[in-house]
């Protein structure tokens, strides 16, 4: 399948096949009482709420996809996946990845990969360094923490799980609960309205382009990682507001002091 069939199939994807009433936390964080104060320039406001994707943000799955994705490429195509589909593929709901595979086969073959994908999840995965501490400083700093991710809800918590972090954000929201995907704002709209935060008070963080058009969709400034598994150059075309070397480097977009190395 060539760039342009690509781009057409892409487009004319609807919608999650795990469709549900949406899985966010019991608990919302308590609102400020400060004064509203007029909207500055996007990316100028100290952040009060910090949204997070979460494969390729915070949980290092690059591997694990990479491999997945070769192995049923073979099993299906009789080939692996060349570097040009492994961009194409990259970011996009496991639906999507299948059905560009197994044309028609999406949600069955969908079934069969998160089966393979559980089975070696735990021993192919981890926290990127860095990540876990920063959430863990940001939480006891009061800051609004969601997740905005285009998997499924099952693996997202699969993954919270396996890195501790099942109780640490406010809000979740996966493509199980919305109609358009990321680089659609639904996601990141539906998490600001549950945590009653404002857009213009947001930051958004990811690692691929659909992260940061949706943060751009939404109003909200965006952050991408440096460690990207995608390639950097293309994506710092898309002008995201802030690139972040290191997670600590969060902080102070949230206005936290951070200590100077001795």
């Amino acid at each position: 399948m060539n760039r342009k069939r690509f781009a057409e199939w892409a487009g004319n994807q609807s919608g999650c096949p795990f469709l549900y009433t949406c899985n966010l936390a019991s608990t919302r964080s308590e609102q400020s009482g400060a004064t509203v104060k007029p909207k500055p320039e996007r990316g100028d406001e100290m952040k009060d709420t910090i949204l997070f994707d979460f494969d390729g943000t915070i949980i290092d799955t690059n591997q694990l996809i990479a491999r997945g994705l070769n192995t049923f490429s073979l099993r299906y195509r009789g080939r692996s996946c060349s570097q040009e589909e492994m961009k194409l593929l990259a970011g996009r709901p496991l639906a999507d990845q299948m059905n560009y595979l197994c044309p028609g086969e999406g949600e069955r073959l969908s079934r069969e990969f998160s089966s393979w994908y559980a089975r070696r999840h735990d021993r192919m995965t981890k926290a990127f360094p860095g990540m876990i501490p920063l959430l863990h400083e940001l939480k006891r700093h009061n800051i609004r923490l969601g997740l905005v991710s285009n998997n499924s809800s099952a693996t997202v918590q699969m993954g919270l799980r396996h890195l501790g972090i099942s109780r640490i954000f406010h809000v979740m929201v996966t493509c199980d609960d919305v109609r358009d995907k990321k680089p659609s704002p639904e996601g990141i709209r539906k998490a600001l309205n549950y945590l009653g935060s404002h857009s213009h008070s947001t930051l958004y963080v990811g690692d691929s382009a659909g992260d940061l058009l949706a943060a751009r969709n939404a109003g909200t400034s965006s952050a991408l990682v440096s460690w990207t598994a995608q390639e950097l150059n293309d994506l710092l075309k898309l002008g995201p507001d802030h690139v972040i070397h290191t997670p600590r480097e969060i902080l102070s977009l949230a206005g936290i002091p951070v200590a100077c190395p001795a």
